[in-house]
């Protein structure tokens, strides 16, 4: 990853990126945001099929908690389905609320 995006994160500075991917055959929405929080780093990993987003039914929704960076970043690597390099600084409304512990 690089530096700039690091600073980013270690800045406090919510960084993300959503995209649409096709499964299936079926359209599906991805969000991936990562952010520094207090002292640790929440990662954020949301999947919901485009049918099913009127009833906000998802298939994934996940807020993770790690204590190094580097870990925060590996994890989004592996798990997303997106490619988080290009996670980018989220301007106006954010993905996620990182005070929110939904999956620890």
């Amino acid at each position: 990853m690089n530096t700039k995006i690091i600073r980013s994160i270690e800045s406090g500075q919510q960084l993300g990126i959503r995209d649409k991917a096709t499964i299936e055959g079926k359209a599906l929405w991805i969000s991936v945001a990562v952010q520094k929080y207090e002292n640790s780093y929440k990662t954020y990993i949301a999947e919901i099929y485009e049918d099913d987003a009127a009833a906000e039914k998802y298939q994934r929704e996940e807020i993770r908690r790690f204590f190094n960076i580097d870990d925060a970043l590996q994890y989004l690597k592996d798990y997303a389905r997106i490619d988080s390099s290009f996670l980018a600084p989220c301007k106006g409304q954010k993905i996620f609320n990182p005070a929110f512990d939904s999956c620890d």
